[in-house]
């Protein structure tokens, strides 16, 4: 009798460990399952957020170009770059900004770093000379587009990221340097709205460009 009942006993703990292993696969199953399609579901989203945030900020420095290689035209009927007409493309630099609000402002400068025009109207004494942008421009004269690292501005100090274009002589020779300059707040309230969690950040990469948000 007594081995009848460990017997039935067995059973019953061999039936019940089976049973609990089985519901406990059943819901593992399903977590791992609902985990999956959670993971896909969020790599789309980040997916197309990814591409939602790299076509904006294309666009704004598509925008920004067009507006440069505007200017760039009109530097080249000069016969001479310096800060004599700066009357001029001060209020025609201004315009341009006008259609661009993330700028901080149109510059040029001439072959030597020194500020000949800025939308802002007035003129700083400061030389651009030693910044990376402009000494690439220089030492490789190729009618293109520069985009800078982030780099504090010297006119108002506060975090920029430099878009530039050279100004070009007909037989080839650098002439000085047109840029448009964006504030980093400008990104940062861009991604504002995205929630990395505690840690967590954004990065925006371009060509030469690296921003952490």
């Amino acid at each position: 009798i007594t081995l009848i009942i460990r017997s039935k006993n067995l059973r019953f703990v061999t039936f019940s460990l089976l049973a609990v292993f089985t519901i406990v696969s059943i819901l593992f199953f399903e977590s791992y399952s609902s985990y999956k399609n959670k993971l896909k579901s969020a790599e789309v989203e980040s997916s197309n957020l990814s591409q939602l945030l790299d076509e904006q900020i294309s666009s704004s420095f598509k925008k920004i170009d067009i507006e440069l290689q505007t200017l760039q035209d009109e530097y080249k009927k000069e016969k001479v770059i310096d800060s004599k007409r700066s009357g001029y493309f001060n209020k025609l630099m201004a315009l341009h900004q006008k259609r661009l609000p993330e700028m901080v402002g149109f510059r040029a400068v001439d072959a030597q770093g020194y500020f000949i025009a800025d939308s802002s109207g007035v003129l700083s004494k400061a030389t651009i000379k030693d910044r990376e942008h402009f000494q690439n421009l220089k030492d490789n004269p190729r009618d293109e587009l520069v985009i800078s690292k982030p780099i504090i501005s010297k006119l108002n100090h506060v975090w920029i990221i430099v878009l530039a274009r050279p100004l070009i002589s007909s037989d080839g020779k650098f002439r000085g340097e047109l840029l448009g300059a964006i504030a980093l707040e400008h990104f940062y309230k861009l991604f504002s709205f995205i929630d990395t969690g505690k840690n967590g950040f954004i990065v925006a990469p371009s060509k030469n460009l690296l921003v952490n948000v």
